[in-house]
């Protein structure tokens, strides 16, 4: 890990964040699944088709709250 981290020397698990649609795009599903993808190959090296990632729950905020009407992915 590098030593210019937030806690160096210390594990930490990979995180990322979603890039700001640009000028007129929407951020759908589809775009939050590309960059899901994105965000797999960046922190973990790791190759999905964003066809094959399915979105289980979106956080926002300063708080990180949960958005309450998506379906949990464990009762479909």
């Amino acid at each position: 890990m590098s030593p210019s981290t937030a806690a160096p020397g210390r594990w930490q698990l990979p995180g990322g964040s979603v890039e700001p649609p640009q000028d007129g795009a929407v951020l759908d599903e589809s775009a939050l699944a590309g960059q899901a993808a994105r965000e797999l190959a960046e922190e973990l090296g790791s190759s999905a088709a964003a066809k094959d990632l399915r979105l289980w729950v979106v956080t926002r905020g300063e708080n990180g709250s949960v958005e309450p009407d998506l379906p949990c992915p464990c009762t479909s």
